[in-house]
């Protein structure tokens, strides 16, 4: 899963804002199954089995209103 998300300006605090609880090294246990998850959960990424279909719908927009068709 890949997740991209533009922030606004405002919406950006300084880290020194936040309450960030102090660095804590995790137990080798916890550490293997963490690893073990994502190996499990993990895949290869193939972008060209991902189409931009939002784009393609505003294109069909774009056409119709050119032509002076109404758009629903």
């Amino acid at each position: 899963m890949v997740l991209n998300r533009l922030r606004f300006d405002q919406e950006i605090r300084d880290y020194k804002q936040l309450k960030i609880p102090a660095k804590k090294a995790p137990k080798p246990a916890e550490l293997k199954m963490a690893k073990n998850l994502i190996e499990q959960l993990s895949e290869p990424f193939d972008p060209k089995f991902y189409k931009n279909e939002y784009s393609a719908e505003l294109l069909k927009i774009i056409k119709k209103k050119a032509k002076g068709k109404t758009v629903n």
